[in-house]
């Protein structure tokens, strides 16, 4: 599985997964990760999952923006599994066995304006189909942007309503070209799922999720690790959630 980025069940084949074009396995394969924000959960599926034969492999760093930084991790991974960018595609990178997971938008949503960002969505589509024609990529799990908006670093500096904008433009366009993509491309499987609704659910009800009435406003809390960043224990929740929409049967 490789991974690029920044790094209480509901009815499967819930609100969270927005789109799905087929189905993806993670029991078994590589993980590919290109991202930087949902590294924790990767993790966390990895333990859950307990599975020797599920190789991760992960190309994110904090801080990464889809606008910069993604090109560059494509370069980094080709050149890992082939040596050169414009070698050919090695034989280990069997479409069956490989699953890339992408979990990019929250820094460019809080560095852009919301004009930018469509651009930059469509940007992150180039960059799969260079992974499909080069690699024979197949399966994608892709992230949404999670309501950073509500973090107490952007009530602590009014960027709520900026924020909300960008993330609200970002999702829309995620979705829409996540479904171009996969219809354009019968042979690929797209999978995307709701980060947003996942958080948007713990910060309405937090009681419900087993955190106190006050945590969805606490820096350094349970929910908010610090003013931006989520905290292990919701990463376990979105992890969680993820396995439920993608392994209904097998949990």
């Amino acid at each position: 599985m490789p991974f690029c980025g920044d790094p209480l069940d509901k009815t499967a084949q819930n609100s969270y997964q927005l789109y799905s074009s087929g189905h993806i396995g993670m029991r078994e394969g590589r993980f590919k990760i290109l991202s930087s924000s949902a590294i924790p959960t990767v993790d966390v599926a990895q333990r859950r999952l307990r599975s020797d034969t599920l190789k991760v492999s992960n190309f994110a760093f904090p801080g990464a923006t889809a606008e910069t930084d993604f090109p560059k991790q494509l370069s980094r991974f080709l050149e890992k599994t082939d040596g050169k960018v414009d070698q050919p595609r090695r034989a280990s990178l069997d479409p069956g066995e490989a699953t890339y997971v992408i979990f990019l938008g929250i820094n460019d949503c809080g560095a852009m304006g919301s004009e930018d960002l469509e651009s930059i969505v469509e940007s992150i589509f180039d960059v799969l189909h260079r992974l499909y024609l080069k690699c024979n990529a197949r399966n994608f799990i892709l992230f949404d942007v999670p309501p950073t908006d509500r973090s107490p670093q952007a009530v602590d500096r009014d960027l709520s309503a900026v924020l909300e904008d960008n993330i609200t433009t970002w999702n829309d366009a995620l979705r829409a070209q996540a479904i171009e993509f996969g219809s354009s491309n019968k042979d690929v499987t797209v999978f995307l799922f709701s980060a947003h609704q996942v958080l948007t659910d713990v910060l309405d009800d937090p009681l419900e999720y087993d955190f106190g009435e006050d945590d969805p406003g606490i820096e350094g809390g349970r929910i908010w690790e610090d003013g931006l960043h989520l905290t292990s224990d919701i990463h376990d929740i979105l992890c969680k959630q993820l396995l439920t929409s993608i392994l209904v049967d097998q949990l």
